[in-house]
């Protein structure tokens, strides 16, 4: 993939923690913790960061789409 071990270890937790924001009802620190982050604040962060969205916002999008 061209990603180096860390890199892809990252995006292997940010896409973990999507997947759990949208189909669980856990909080988004029991989501990060469960991840590896160390709080919802860096989770939240590192999806900004990597995925273009917050938790909240991914969360949102999910429930919206349920509706």
């Amino acid at each position: 993939t061209g990603d180096t071990p860390s890199e892809f270890y990252r995006d292997l937790r940010l896409n973990r923690a999507m997947d759990q924001l949208r189909r669980s009802d856990r909080s988004v620190a029991e989501v990060a913790v469960a991840n590896g982050f160390c709080d919802a604040s860096h989770l939240s962060r590192s999806l900004r960061d990597h995925k273009g969205m917050t938790a909240g916002q991914i969360r949102e999008n999910a429930l919206r789409s349920h509706k």
